[in-house]
C-alpha cells in the first residue's frame, strides 16, 4: 500500500473483508503558508492560512470523492477540509488504496476513538 499508509494501519485493513467499511482520515498535499518570520501570526493571517489551505485542498477532495464515490457505501464525512489540510472518509480497504494512489495525498491514518481514561487518583480521588 505504500508509504501514504503505515505498516500498522495496512495490517489491520488486510483483516477486513474487501467490502467492509473503513473510516479513515485523508492527510492532503497542501503548499506551504507564509509564515512571517519572528514573530506569532495575528488572527486575521491565522485564519487566511486555514483559508488558503482549504481551498488548496479543494481539487484534491474532488478526485478522493470520485474514488469514494465509487466503492460500496463510500462517503466523504468531512463537509470541507479542516485547518490541516485533512478529511474523513468511509470507503473499503481498496478505496483507501486507490485514495493512496492520488500524489495531493500526503498519508492516510486510522481514524480512531479517543476517549478520557480515568486513572485512579487524577482528579483527587482513588
Amino acid at each position: 500500500m505504500g508509504k501514504k499508509i503505515s505498516d500498522a494501519f495496512a495490517a489491520r485493513l488486510a483483516g477486513f473483508a474487501p467490502d467492509a467499511t473503513v473510516r479513515a482520515i485523508v492527510m492532503i498535499q497542501t503548499p506551504p503558508t507564509a509564515k512571517p518570520s519572528g514573530r506569532r501570526m495575528t488572527r486575521v493571517e491565522r485564519l487566511a492560512a486555514v483559508e488558503a489551505i482549504k481551498e488548496s485542498a479543494r481539487t484534491a477532495i474532488g478526485e478522493i470523492d470520485d474514488i469514494v464515490r465509487a466503492t460500496p457505501n463510500g462517503r466523504r464525512l468531512s463537509e470541507t477540509a479542516g485547518a490541516m489540510g485533512s478529511i474523513v472518509v468511509e470507503t473499503t480497504r481498496a478505496g483507501l488504496e486507490l485514495v493512496a494512489t492520488l500524489d495531493r495525498v500526503k498519508a492516510i491514518l486510522e481514524d480512531q476513538p479517543v476517549s478520557l481514561e480515568r486513572r485512579p487518583g487524577a482528579d483527587g480521588q482513588t
